[in-house]
């Protein structure tokens, strides 16, 4: 009986011997790799732990189900960090890295252990986020990152590389860092903390000279900085399928500094960064820098998580760089994507991950995170103030060539395109919704169909607050207000050198040039249809302009209309010859400047100037005087805003004859 106990207990031990154990395991004390993560074959990693409880000599192995498959370090010294390579030959599975040891009896013993992580030969995603923000929206920017890093994951091969610019100014979250660095995003299991975990790990771009250990201030606004970082990614993470999101202010084909009434190229679009003295990305750098990216590969989706950048021109410039463009129309409120949501709904998915099926899925998250139902608490808030569309760039060409001959038509017959200056509009009035300008155009109605019907065939899906009914999903520089004097610098980029668009649909271009004309040609009585300037009085060396009646005030008719942001301006055309009086009300918040033209048919006059000031919160009449002589045929009202302004508050113009 006794030798058989000891036989027993002989054979115990030397089992114990042969394979590694368990026993003595450290829980939770490797901080790096988190569960779920997702590494590439053949790709580099640090492996980070807590030191405490470690002593310096452990080997480092990667484990498939109970089976160590692939040393990855060996005689391991405890300082808390470890670069390794995962072997290429790896099949696509679930993994962990496990560290070991030999005991006093010379036993294999496994002390620590990792949650699952997936290793692949190739992501199902790889997610480009070039994060600009060296301005304002630092905090915002940032936690768009931390957004992706507290998103589940599920295996499901997404895969996000960050490049991320900070600013000096304007927060101090996560040690106030300012440079320039790039990121694998990794996932934080402490979930929305606003700092970047050890999860996300500082990665090295040669092709931007980033250096993971060093710092570097990199202009956002330059091509070769994006050009760069495209190239560096599909260089160095093999993927199925890439996105680039581009986050940042957007003003389509506005400066961002109109509000300061400081005049720019009109199509400095996306990408600023204040430390290098406002620097950003017009459409043709913005093209010309993803094409050298790219070097003939093409994007599946291109998002722009901007304002204002859902054009049809800046579609029709980025279409043969991407399939699809997310983006929208209107104002992306500050806290931008609702990215959380967005990737908790594309891990949880079991169906493929098509680009149409992913730009569907960042529409519809968009309007959900904005239509109250709130992602992370305190983060977002209710807006009916939205837009949000994805777009078969494939088939944008179409709508250019529709959007050419509509514009020839209209040309040909100038009484049919009045219909134009009712249409609705985004955050600028010259942005112009393009499918709603079709379905007013209605005296051209197979024309119109047309546009509409391609259109219709190019947005993928779409969506927009109750305050944007009618949005269909793209919108295109169009000057609409009438009697409106447009400053030429500001449109001196829309031309076919500069963009695309304007150079395959010139009709559309001559549209828009056959209402605004050359300055300082004689002064002609202002008649729709048909070219009219007037002369400048004083400091104003002249004016472009263009009229319809759309923009005429009627004796004794009251109208109303917002002034949109700080120095906006409407034009008004007062059709007469006699005295009259202008009653304008304002709201209690906002100060207006009103200024009258007199507008005369005799070539040798000029336009008199008569500024009035108009003060907050009350009534302000102004009394056209009486000549003897010289009355003219018409007069140009002109109403702009100072300072502050809302889009809930609008003033009342109307006038009387004396």
């Amino acid at each position: 009986m006794k030798n058989k106990i000891v036989f027993l207990l002989i054979i115990i031990l030397s089992f114990s011997c042969s394979i590694p154990q368990n026993r003595n395991t450290v829980a939770n004390k490797i901080t790096y790799p988190n569960k779920n993560e997702l590494w590439k074959t053949g790709s580099q990693y640090d492996i980070k732990w807590n030191t405490e409880q470690f002593n310096d000599g452990f080997d480092i192995y990667l484990y498939l189900d109970k089976n160590p498959i692939s040393l990855l370090a060996s005689n391991v010294k405890n300082n808390g960090i470890c670069n390794i390579k995962i072997p290429k030959s790896l099949d696509d599975n679930l993994y962990k890295v496990k560290f070991s040891q030999l005991d006093s009896n010379n036993a294999v013993i496994v002390i620590a252990e990792s949650e699952n992580i997936k290793i692949v030969n190739k992501f199902n995603w790889l997610v480009m986020f070039y994060g600009c923000a060296d301005n304002n929206l630092e905090q915002y920017i940032y936690n768009d990152i931390n957004e992706i890093e507290a998103s589940e994951r599920t295996g499901k091969g997404i895969k996000t590389v960050a490049l991320i610019d900070r600013s000096y100014n304007y927060t101090i979250i996560d040690n106030d860092w300012s440079d320039t660095r790039a990121y694998e995003i990794g996932y934080d299991t402490n979930g929305f903390n606003k700092i970047l975990s050890n999860s996300s790990l500082r990665i090295s771009v040669s092709d931007l000279s980033i250096d993971k250990d060093s710092q570097v201030e990199l202009n956002m606004g330059d091509e070769k900085t994006l050009a760069g970082f495209v190239s560096y990614c599909y260089n160095n993470y093999s993927a199925s399928k890439y996105m680039l999101i581009i986050a940042n202010h957007g003003s389509g084909f506005r400066n961002d500094d109109i509000q300061k009434n400081i005049i720019g190229d009109i199509n400095k679009a996306v990408a600023y960064d204040e430390s290098d003295g406002n620097a950003s990305l017009n459409m043709k750098e913005l093209r010309e820098g993803l094409s050298l990216g790219l070097n003939g590969k093409k994007l599946d989706i291109l998002a722009f998580d901007a304002c204002d950048m859902g054009m049809l021109e800046i579609a029709y410039e980025m279409k043969d760089l991407a399939s699809i463009m997310v983006s929208s129309s209107y104002k992306v409120p500050t806290y931008g994507y609702p990215y959380f949501n967005i990737f908790n709904k594309l891990n949880s998915l079991t169906e493929e991950l098509t680009p149409q099926k992913v730009s569907s899925i960042i529409v519809e998250e968009f309007y959900n995170g904005y239509t109250g139902k709130k992602i992370i608490e305190n983060s977002y808030y209710s807006t009916e103030d939205i837009t949000i569309s994805a777009v078969d760039l494939t088939k944008i060409k179409n709508v250019s060539l529709a959007v050419n001959k509509l514009a020839g038509e209209i040309i040909n017959n100038r009484n049919s395109g009045d219909q134009r200056y009712n249409c609705l509009y985004y955050s600028f009035k010259e942005y112009v919704d393009i499918g709603d300008f079709a379905s007013k155009t209605i005296d051209l109605y197979t024309t119109s169909q047309e546009l509409k019907i391609a259109i219709g065939e190019s947005v993928l899906s779409y969506k927009n607050g109750k305050n944007f009914i009618g949005f269909t999903g793209l919108s295109i520089f169009f000057p609409v207000h009438a009697s409106y004097i447009y400053d030429t610098l500001k449109i001196s980029d829309y031309n076919e050198n500069e963009l695309l668009f304007a150079k395959d649909t010139p009709q559309w271009v001559n549209l828009i040039n056959s209402g605004i004309v050359l300055i300082g040609t004689d002064s002609k009585e202002f008649t729709q249809g048909e070219k009219n300037s007037v002369k400048g009085y004083g400091n104003d060396a002249g004016f472009d302009a263009y009229y319809n009646p759309n923009d005429k005030l009627n004796e004794n008719t009251e109208i109303q209309s917002f002034i949109y942001y700080a120095n906006d301006e409407d034009w008004y055309f007062i059709d007469e010859s006699t005295y009259f009086e202008i009653t304008l009300t304002s709201p209690s918040t906002i100060s207006y400047t009103a200024e009258l033209y007199k507008v005369y048919s005799v070539t040798d006059k000029k336009i008199e100037l008569l500024p009035v000031a108009i003060g907050a919160n009350k009534v302000d009449n102004l009394t056209v005087p009486q000549e003897d002589l010289n009355l003219p045929d018409g007069y140009l009202l002109k109403i702009t805003g100072k300072g502050s302004f809302s889009t809930t508050e609008k003033y009342s113009l109307m006038y009387k004859r004396l």
